[in-house]
């Protein structure tokens, strides 16, 4: 692609559903950015609420917002349809309900251009959202390391930083560099990050970027589709796993040092299970307790959790570790319904 080509810096890509109740604060963040050379394309995935109206009204108010309608076809099926529209030098992935600090197109952009980087990865904040839509807590997340990597350096240093960063949303990436890869989100209903994020670790770069702030809020609500049970969720978080474990094992620079990368996510997989039975109403303790116990016995995630160094996580995951080690699912599910 030729840099004549490129109408504008970033192209912002925001998949849209069912949250009409949000959407307008997101987007006003997006156009708020003190970059202004950017686009913005919010897909209307079928959503069955008014965020295709509203998406029309942000396009007729501000040329640089763009709006594609189609039907449901999924969050990875949305983004790809974001993506295949875009003009942009590089693609910006964002979430239609969560918000983003100003500078975030500005710094993240300068860094990409000033180090010909594929990839810039960020950080973010977790925030939680009581039920009056006001954050009551925030936990500073950022990435693992800062400064710019090879491809191999990249590798070299995983198994010090033992983690990927999944979301999309914390990750600037240069557009060329998706396009002659093929690199395409998946239909999976829970994952598409992850798995999109495997595959561009798979995939040889020139040039990665880690900036050690947070520009990101991502906003978790009391009720939402991230505590709702879906059987499909643990079964896609077994087929990221072993895309994960093959990933890892089949890089031409792996050692045995990199085992510890997808042994913590297996772990962090069983704990974030145990979380998620705890709040959902709508299943018995009973089916909980046996949900939860047929997904740590995955071979990946049983050995993940007889084998962790408990002195390498945080106290409330060591504390689930162990409960999950012998096997109080039940007294597990009750603490994390309590927290």
């Amino acid at each position: 692609w030729e840099e004549s080509f490129f109408m504008v810096d970033v192209s912002v890509v925001v998949p849209v559903y069912n949250v009409e109740k949000y959407i307008r604060d997101s987007v006003n963040s997006m156009l708020a950015q003190t970059h202004k050379n950017i686009e913005i394309i919010l897909v209307d995935d079928g959503s069955p609420d008014n965020c295709g109206a509203i998406c029309d009204e942000f396009a007729a108010h501000d040329e640089r917002v763009r709006v594609i309608h189609q039907k449901n076809s999924g969050e990875g099926m949305a983004r790809n349809a974001g993506i295949d529209a875009a003009c942009g030098k590089y693609i910006y992935c964002a979430d239609p309900d969560d918000l983003l600090e100003n500078n975030l197109i500005e710094e993240t952009f300068e860094i990409a251009e000033q180090e010909s980087a594929e990839i810039v990865i960020f950080g973010c904040y977790d925030c939680v959202v009581n039920r009056n839509e006001e954050i009551v807590s925030k936990v500073l997340n950022l990435p693992p390391c800062e400064g710019s990597y090879s491809y191999r350096e990249f590798w070299d240093i995983l198994p010090q930083t033992g983690y990927f960063m999944p979301s999309v949303c914390l990750k600037l990436f240069r557009r060329d560099f998706l396009l002659k890869n093929g690199l395409r989100f998946s239909k999976l209903t829970s994952g598409a990050d992850s798995m999109f994020t495997y595959d561009v670790y798979d995939t040889p770069f020139e040039k990665i970027c880690f900036i050690a702030k947070p520009y990101y809020h991502y906003l978790k609500r009391q009720g939402s589709a991230a505590y709702s049970y879906k059987p499909e969720r643990f079964e896609n978080e077994i087929i990221l796993l072993n895309r994960l474990r093959k990933l890892i094992v089949e890089s031409p620079f792996y050692t045995p040092r990199h085992d510890i990368v997808y042994n913590q996510k297996a772990v962090y997989s069983a704990c974030f299970a145990m979380t998620n039975l705890a709040r959902i109403n709508n299943i018995s303790e009973r089916q909980k307790r046996r949900v939860l116990s047929d997904f740590v016995h995955n071979p990946i995630i049983a050995a993940a959790i007889k084998t962790a160094v408990l002195k390498e996580y945080r106290m409330n995951i060591r504390l689930r570790i162990v409960l999950l080690r012998i096997h109080l699912y039940g007294l597990g599910l009750l603490i994390c319904k309590l927290k």
